[in-house]
C-alpha cells in the first residue's frame, strides 16, 4: 500500500512523495487496473498439443513474495502467479450488471496492453523422478 501511495500526488503540494524524494518523475507503466480481464500464457508442459494457449482470468493484484503478479482463473476458481499475460483494462468478468458503479466500461478508454515475461510455476521447481524400470 505504501508504495502505490508514494506514487499518488500529495493533495496541497500536487507532487508525489517519490519526486520529492527522488527529483525524477515514477515509473507507472507496469501498474494494472484490478479486476480487469486478463489473458495468462499457460507454459509449454502444462499445455496439450491441441490446448489454448491461455487462460482467461482476473487480474487480482500483486504477488508478494516475487515480481510476479495474482489472477484468478475464472473456470477453475484457482489462483495463479504469472508475469506472463496480455491485460484488457477495460473489461471486467466479474463485474454484475446491477453494481452501483460510478464509473462504467464504455467511460474507459479500450486499452490493451501486452507483457512478455517469465512464468513461475512451483509444479515445474520439483526434482524429476527416477526411472523403476530395469536396465538391460
Amino acid at each position: 500500500v505504501c508504495y502505490v501511495l508514494n506514487r499518488v500526488p500529495h493533495s496541497k503540494t500536487k507532487i508525489t512523495p517519490f519526486e520529492l524524494w527522488k527529483n525524477r518523475k515514477p515509473n507507472l507503466n507496469y501498474f494494472r487496473v484490478w479486476g480487469c480481464l486478463a489473458y495468462v500464457r499457460l507454459p509449454d508442459p502444462k499445455r496439450h498439443k491441441l490446448a489454448s494457449r491461455a487462460v482467461e482470468c482476473v487480474f487480482l493484484g500483486y504477488a508478494s513474495n516475487s515480481k510476479a503478479c495474482r489472477f484468478l482463473d475464472i473456470k477453475n476458481n484457482v489462483i495463479i502467479e504469472s508475469l506472463d499475460a496480455d491485460y484488457f483494462e477495460d473489461k471486467f468478468p466479474l463485474k454484475s450488471k446491477d453494481s452501483g458503479g460510478s464509473q462504467t466500461s464504455e467511460n474507459i478508454p479500450p486499452r490493451h496492453v501486452e507483457s512478455r515475461m517469465r512464468v513461475r510455476d512451483p509444479d515445474l521447481e520439483t526434482e524429476p523422478r527416477k526411472s523403476k524400470r530395469a536396465r538391460l
